[in-house]
């Protein structure tokens, strides 16, 4: 963890950040301001470039104050007052578990900054994580949406890779809409949402780090990100392996809705010269503390890639 040797003027800027709703119009995209500021700022960014992130990124947020956002702004006050109770490791163990089948909703947002909270051992942002990833929880039940991806007896095991490839040769199924979480939910609705249990969070990781560095999908980076963050949340679980299913079974899932795209490991493409700041910096963050974990040179090897796009400033000189 980071958190102890957190600057005050980082934690300042962070102030705030429970009190935005998770997501901002107009199309629902999720809040990254926090994850991105905890990013740039473990990455080296200058406190004059994490204030101007900041006040340009923040225009885009709206606080929880209309009457519609009664729901999210109750389970967030909800968990705010928790976590002050039962501290960090305490309530992840609790409140977490019940929520694991839907870990991929949020396209793994709440789940990334669940983990980021723990990382940085923040309580306020961990409880805004989770309500974030309750709200989504409850919203599918509603509409009775509820895949048994965690049952309760752990499911077989199985190579990740292997699964994934017969999902390339079987093909994807015809999934209505364009944004994940919509392809998420007629995934559901067909009944066809994978379950199945990786070995290890490090297997996840490679092939995760596969089938981003095959299609530069933009959600594919999800896969990457939301594994990184998944070992934060597992170490808290007095049954990890409940957070590996569940991760297991979202990664299959995010490759369904990629359109279950073919992916090798010497399969690699420029990295994009587009990606927006926050998904840049979050993903090199990630890229770091794998690299540090695995030892898995393609990580680093992403660092030098992005930076011949030109779109890694001169204060980021290196993951390794």
């Amino acid at each position: 963890m980071e958190s102890l040797s957190l600057p005050e003027a980082v934690q300042a800027l962070l102030k705030d950040s429970a009190g935005y709703h998770p997501e901002y119009p107009p199309d629902g995209n999720s809040d990254h301001l926090p994850m991105a500021l905890l990013a740039m700022h473990s990455l080296g960014a200058p406190q004059t470039v994490l204030t101007a992130f900041r006040q340009s990124y923040s225009q885009r947020l709206v606080p929880m104050t209309n009457p519609a956002d009664t729901a999210i702004l109750r389970l967030n006050q909800e968990y705010q007052h928790e976590v002050e109770m039962l501290g960090i490791d305490q309530l992840v163990a609790r409140r977490l578990p019940p929520l694991l089948s839907s870990l991929t909703r949020g396209a793994f947002h709440p789940l990334i900054r669940l983990g980021y909270g723990i990382e940085f051992d923040l309580p306020g942002e961990v409880a805004a994580a989770l309500a974030y990833l309750h709200w989504l929880h409850n919203q599918a039940e509603t509409t009775g949406l509820m895949p048994d991806v965690v049952p309760t007896l752990i499911p077989t095991r199985e190579d990740l890779r292997d699964f994934l490839l017969a999902q390339v040769q079987r093909g994807a199924p015809e999934l209505a809409g364009q944004r994940f979480d919509a392809r998420l939910t007629a995934l559901e609705q067909q009944g066809l949402m994978p379950g199945i249990q990786a070995e290890n969070f490090d297997e996840c990781a490679r092939v995760a780090l596969d089938v981003y560095l095959s299609t530069r999908n933009f959600f594919a980076l999800h896969m990457v990100t939301a594994t990184w963050a998944a070992r934060q949340c597992a170490m808290l679980l007095e049954q990890p392996e409940s957070c590996l299913a569940a991760l297991s079974s979202g990664l299959a899932a995010a490759h369904l809705i990629l359109g279950a795209p073919s992916f090798h490991p010497e399969q690699v493409q420029a990295a994009p010269a587009g990606l927006d700041e926050e998904h840049l910096f979050k993903y090199l963050f990630v890229c770091r503390q794998e690299y540090a974990g695995t030892g898995d040179q393609r990580y680093p090897a992403e660092f030098q890639r992005f930076a011949a796009t030109g779109r890694v400033p001169d204060w980021l000189t290196g993951i390794a």
